[in-house]
């Protein structure tokens, strides 16, 4: 019995002697041992448990949170009214104690530490509690930076679905303010639902700024210039544009004429005015169906099926054609030599001058192109031979 009586007696000393603990302002140091969490988002909210320990509470909940960034960071308890909570800030390099928050008594508390734009340092925050009793350790809080500190609209910020409501603007149980939750005020909440706000068009507004007075489209909350920015009558939403049909040409001049089919005027499709399309070729109105290879011609030069003109085909004008060299402008021989100087003489079959197959003058070609106007063999095995010079024909 007097063990019994003993071990009680122990007992009410413990319990006694946390409760005047937890009711005493106690910002101890780090202790090293603690757990250390992942980076803070921040703006907002976290519920968190921590089961390093059980039983008698009587010290910190043994986990650092770390954060960095700079702003003003606010950090709220939100369910730890019925205890004596405590938050510290401590700097990671060298575990100082910037500041701490010992509210020694059982009602939400906040700690509040502004980070410098020019400090690179990385801090540690560290939620604790102190009760009497056998339980296992919990902590529920919030953490803010900058814009996104406590509105104070009643509405527990850990749980308050539009944080930064202006002040004195009712809200719903939300803690969103009509403005919020249909921004453009043109009664299609944007993604929010409220049981404060009517929202007859529903919560799927597509255009949350919207002008004000715009006559919209029910379904989308759109209004006409949202949905078709050009006017030209050609867009996806079937209320404003008849058809729905993808605009493929936004920017279509005011005024022009356009293919209903797509929503382009002959300048969008054909830029160059050569009567053949760069894009969709298939347009019925303004198009021949053939694709115009060459979306550059110039004003007024002839052009063949393709779209190319000559001056195109044969850039260096050597009478044969670099590339499309089956077209009607071309001789159907592909020039091999395509920088050919203006006015050289050029082997009819390949378009090279003769500087550019046998550039040292021996009569033998160096190019792999054989030239029977030029050269006499091919393959020049010593290509850069003193001009007079006497040489074997074969090499």
């Amino acid at each position: 019995m007097s063990f019994f009586l003993f071990s009680k007696t122990v007992v009410l000393s413990l319990l006694l002697g946390s409760k005047l603990h937890a009711f005493g302002q106690y910002c101890p140091d780090m202790s090293g041992t603690e757990n250390i969490v992942p980076l803070l988002n921040p703006g907002t909210c976290s519920t968190g448990r921590n089961t390093d320990f059980s039983g008698i509470v009587s010290g910190l909940v043994d986990t650092l949170f770390w954060f960095r960034g700079t702003g003003l960071w606010s950090f709220t308890s939100c369910g730890l009214t019925q205890e004596d909570t405590e938050f510290s800030v401590f700097r990671a390099a060298d575990g100082v104690r910037m500041c701490c928050n010992d509210d020694f008594c059982e009602s939400q508390a906040s700690l509040t530490y502004k980070i410098e734009a020019n400090d690179t340092n990385i801090y540690y925050f560290k939620a604790g509690l102190f009760d009497e009793g056998y339980k296992t350790g919990e902590y529920d809080f919030a953490w803010f930076v900058n814009g996104h500190i406590d509105d104070n609209d009643d509405v527990d910020f850990c749980s308050d679905t539009c944080p930064g409501s202006e002040v004195g603007q009712p809200v719903d149980s939300n803690g969103c303010s009509e403005y919020q939750v249909d921004t453009d005020g043109d009664g299609i909440c944007e993604t929010i639902s409220s049981d404060l706000w009517a929202c007859p068009g529903g919560f799927n507004d597509k255009c949350p700024n919207t002008p004000t007075g715009e006559p919209i489209d029910p379904s989308t909350g759109c209004a006409r210039i949202e949905a078709d920015p050009d006017e030209d009558g050609v867009c996806e939403n079937a209320y404003w544009c008849t058809g729905g049909v993808k605009d493929q040409c936004e920017n279509t001049k005011p005024g022009d004429p356009i293919d209903s089919t797509n929503g382009c005027s002959a300048d969008q499709l054909d830029t160059d005015g050569d009567g053949l399309c760069e894009k969709f070729q298939t347009s019925t109105l303004y198009c021949n169906g053939v694709r115009d290879r060459c979306p550059n011609t110039a004003q007024g030069d002839p052009i063949d099926s393709t779209g190319c003109s000559k001056a195109e085909l044969d850039t260096d004008g050597d009478g044969i054609c670099e590339k499309f060299w089956t077209s009607s402008l071309c001789t159907g021989l592909r020039d091999q030599c395509g920088n050919t100087s203006p006015g050289a003489k050029v082997d009819s079959t390949t378009g090279c001058a003769r500087d550019e197959v046998d550039p040292d003058g021996d009569g033998v070609c160096d190019s792999p192109f054989p030239s029977i106007e030029f050269c006499s063999e091919t393959d020049d095995k010593c290509p850069g031979t003193v001009a007079g010079a006497e040489v074997d024909s074969t090499t």
